[in-house]
């Protein structure tokens, strides 16, 4: 009875080692080539950090400076109530379109636009801005 245990045993350790070669093998076999990696992305690039968001992180608040164009030119305007618009040159820049609402300089937004005069409103107050006269119509 001995005989036939051992004899059970030597089979099914055998029978083990073929079922794991066949294993090795068909991992082997079935698994795809490997890739290159991609290569590492840049490092973002480096900035100077800025003093003035730092102070407001650690708790120091401060007064913003409000900054006033010194030469604002009304070239013209389109008066349709919320969707009105208006040209203006600032500081001697190209022209531009603004739409009511937008800023035109950081803190002075439009406000409105009338038949002759557009309205900036800015910290400081208002501030009207005579559109250049029409053509005559004859």
């Amino acid at each position: 009875m001995l005989k036939k245990f051992a004899a059970a045993a030597m089979h099914l350790l055998f029978f083990a080692g073929v079922v794991a070669i066949g294993a090795y093998w068909a991992v082997r076999i079935f698994t795809p080539a490997p890739t290159a990696a991609p290569p590492p992305l840049p490092p973002p690039p480096l900035r100077d950090p800025d003093a003035a968001a730092a102070s407001r992180m650690f708790g120091k608040v401060e007064v913003a400076q409000v900054v006033v164009a010194a030469n604002i030119q009304a070239l013209g305007a389109f008066a349709a109530g919320k969707d009105s618009s208006a040209v203006l040159a600032v500081d001697g820049k190209p022209p531009r379109v603004y739409l009511v609402g937008q800023e035109v300089v950081p803190g002075t937004r439009l406000a409105s636009i009338g038949s002759d005069v557009i309205v900036l409103d800015s910290p400081g107050g208002r501030q009207e801005v005579r559109l250049p006269p029409g053509p005559a119509c004859h």
